[in-house]
C-alpha cells in the first residue's frame, strides 16, 4: 500500500511533536553531587528525627544500702592550725542506711596532739608559750545524704562502685579548755567493695567557738579521713 507524500509528512511530524512534548513534561534529573548535597547537614546540627529524642541509661545498685548497718574505722589528720600544733585522729563510726540516699550516722574520735618544732623554739628559746588551745575528742551525729551513684572502671572486667555523699549536723568538742558545741558539715566519697565491703575519703568540718586564754574566735577544724569498714543487714 502507498501513502500520499503529504500524508509521510504530516506522520512524521505529529512523531515529532509528542517525543518533544514527552521530554517537556519529564522532570530535568539533577546531578549525582547536587542530590547528594540535599542530604548533608552541618556539623553543628543533628538530624530532625534525632534532634528531640531523649535518650537514658539507668543501672539499679550492685548492692543496695537500703535498711542496712555501715560499721567503719578511720584515720584523720586535722588541715588547720599547723603552726603550732599537729594532730593525729583515730575514729570509728556506725551508720544506719533508711534508703539508699538516707542516712543517719554517729562517730566519735580521739585527737593526739603534738607542739610544732616552731612551738617548741618559740618555748624554749624565747620563753613564750604560744596562746593555743586544741581539741582531745570529737563526737557527732549527723544526717547524710547520697547525692548521686556512678562507677569507676579499673579493667574491662572490673568496676568500683561509689556515692558522692553530703552531711550535716552537731556535735561536741572536748578542748584543753573545756567542752564547746559544734556544727558539723561533711562531704566525700563512699566506695562499695563487693556486697560487703566500704572505703570512704571524706572531708569533715567542726564549726564552733573556741575559747583561749587570752582571746576567742570561731574555729573551723577541717580534717580529711579514711574509713574502711562494713556493711551488715539487708538484702546483700
Amino acid at each position: 500500500m502507498t501513502y500520499p507524500r503529504h500524508s509521510i509528512a504530516i506522520l512524521a511530524l505529529l512523531a515529532m511533536t509528542s517525543v518533544s512534548v514527552m521530554a517537556a513534561d519529564a522532570p530535568a534529573e539533577a546531578p549525582l553531587d547536587a542530590q547528594l548535597q540535599k542530604l548533608t547537614l552541618p556539623s553543628s546540627e543533628l538530624p530532625p528525627s534525632a534532634s528531640y529524642e531523649k535518650l537514658y541509661s539507668v543501672q539499679s545498685r550492685e548492692s543496695g544500702l537500703s535498711l542496712r548497718h555501715e560499721i567503719t574505722a578511720s584515720i584523720g589528720k586535722s588541715l588547720v592550725g599547723q603552726d603550732f600544733v599537729n594532730s593525729f585522729e583515730v575514729s570509728g563510726s556506725y551508720r544506719f542506711h533508711f534508703t539508699d540516699r538516707w542516712s543517719l550516722g554517729f562517730s566519735g574520735t580521739y585527737v593526739n596532739n603534738s607542739l610544732t618544732k616552731a612551738a617548741q623554739e618559740l618555748i624554749s628559746v624565747e620563753s613564750i608559750y604560744p596562746d593555743i588551745v586544741y581539741p582531745r575528742y570529737l563526737a557527732d551525729a549527723t544526717v547524710g545524704y547520697n547525692l548521686f551513684y556512678g562507677k569507676f572502671r579499673l579493667s574491662m572486667d572490673s568496676v568500683l562502685y561509689f556515692d558522692q555523699y553530703l552531711e550535716l549536723g552537731g556535735g561536741l568538742v572536748g578542748l584543753t579548755t573545756g567542752q564547746q558545741k559544734a556544727v558539723v558539715a561533711g562531704a566525700g566519697l563512699a566506695f562499695w567493695i563487693g556486697k560487703n565491703g566500704t572505703v570512704r575519703l571524706g572531708f569533715k568540718d567542726y564549726i564552733y567557738d573556741e575559747v583561749r586564754r587570752l582571746s576567742s574566735s570561731v574555729e573551723n577544724n577541717l580534717e580529711f579521713h579514711l574509713d574502711v569498714g562494713l556493711l551488715l543487714g539487708g538484702k546483700s
